[in-house]
């Protein structure tokens, strides 16, 4: 009989990610990526050497994007991360709320 693999976590990365440009003190910044998932990364060693990765991932569908996300989410994102070409970051949040939300032309 054939064995089964136990299911376990899986972590999806992609160097692509490391595109997303937010700066330095944003969270999610390529520097933190490698920390965590880079080849020597956190996720990669003890205790969590068990872990599978997938590398090569292939960008989402937008049927699979608005499973999770509204449509006036995503065109929102989208808009704004147009005109950031050649800019740093833009945020995501709307006028009036806390900027806290880092946009990368790379984010959409």
């Amino acid at each position: 009989s054939r064995s089964k693999k136990k299911p376990g976590t899986l972590i999806l990365f992609d160097q692509v990610f490391t595109k997303h440009q937010t700066g330095d003190e944003c969270q999610e910044n390529p520097k933190r990526m490698e920390i965590l998932c880079g080849s020597k990364g956190a996720l990669r060693a003890h205790p969590f050497h068990g872990l599978d990765f997938e590398e090569h991932i292939e960008p989402a569908t937008m049927a699979d994007i608005l499973r999770v996300h509204d449509w006036e989410y995503v065109y929102d994102l989208q808009k704004k991360c147009e005109p950031l070409h050649g800019k740093e970051t833009g945020f995501l949040d709307p006028p009036g709320h806390p900027q806290d939300t880092v946009l990368s032309s790379k984010a959409y």
